[in-house]
């Protein structure tokens, strides 16, 4: 039985991150945005919607934006 090669296990990983923090963020922002009165997709970033005072600043921040930056790095 053969091992995987690393270089190909390592962009099997970096795949699969990049993914999942895209996929994170999409989420989050459809979610947060739905719910965020007066918000729009089309006009406003997605860093309002973490931003402090915002009505779902926390969830935003620690369910959004810290997994989707850490899946990144």
């Amino acid at each position: 039985m053969n091992s995987p090669q690393p270089a190909r296990l390592a962009g099997t990983l970096l795949l699969l991150s990049s993914l999942g923090s895209l996929t994170v963020v999409t989420v989050l922002t459809v979610w947060a945005g739905a719910l965020t009165p007066g918000y729009s997709h089309a006009s406003q970033f997605i860093s309002e919607l973490g931003e402090t005072g915002a009505p779902f600043e926390w969830p935003v921040r620690l369910a959004g934006f810290l997994p989707a930056g850490l899946l990144v790095a």
